[in-house]
């Protein structure tokens, strides 16, 4: 099973997902996710905005998109209401405006395919990037950044993970102790540098 750590905002997305007990893609309404944060949603011939005053709090979909696009929408205007002040005031600093778009597009890429449901689906089907594009209404290139992303964060996952054993198990030289992992980076290590690490603070005994 692919594992990684995630950031704050990721897991903050993923216990939103669990405590609507959302499981998967099919049951990613995007009413029953507005209602719960209590959002009045539209979907009109209109551009799409959202607009906040006070406890009210609403959200309007251009319609006349496609469906992926309207996904899109839900979730860039979403940001705006859950994490954000409201209106882009035309007073506010181009910086923080800039600063609330760049929180809104992590918040869309967290937010449309959720780790919470993509754990439970195995992500090396030989068509998966149409399955999920299918599945979560996204675009196939989303997708494909989607997967890069999981997959350069299982990597340093896995790095992180297989440091920290090396750290343990060679404070002390003991090879016969060594956990497999520890021994396979010991001997990647050896053929690189052509010496051999004994310790975790960077002692080498030569051959």
């Amino acid at each position: 099973m692919v594992k990684y750590t995630q950031t704050h905002l990721e897991a903050w997305i993923d216990n939103l997902y669990i405590e609507l007990d959302i499981h998967t893609p099919s049951e990613m309404y995007e009413k029953k996710i507005a209602d719960y944060l209590n959002i009045y949603l539209f979907k009109k011939p209109l551009p799409s905005n959202s607009y906040i005053n006070g406890e009210y709090r609403t959200m309007t979909i251009d319609n006349r998109i496609s469906v992926v696009k309207q996904r899109e929408v839900f979730f860039h205007e979403l940001a705006h209401i859950v994490r954000h002040v409201g209106w882009q005031f035309k007073e506010m600093p181009l910086r923080f405006k800039e600063l609330q778009e760049w929180d809104s597009r992590h918040f869309y890429f967290y937010a449309a395919m959720p780790w919470a449901i993509l754990r439970n689906i195995n992500l090396e089907s030989p068509n998966i990037v149409v399955e999920l594009s299918e599945a979560f209404f996204v675009s196939e290139s989303f997708v494909i950044n989607k997967l890069h992303y999981i997959r350069r964060k299982a990597k340093e996952y896995d790095v992180s993970v297989a440091s920290r054993s090396l750290e343990i198990d060679s404070a002390t030289y003991r090879p016969h102790e060594w956990s497999s992992e520890t021994k396979r980076v010991m001997e990647q290590l050896k053929q690189q540098t052509g010496q051999e690490v004994i310790n975790y603070v960077g002692l080498l005994r030569r051959d």
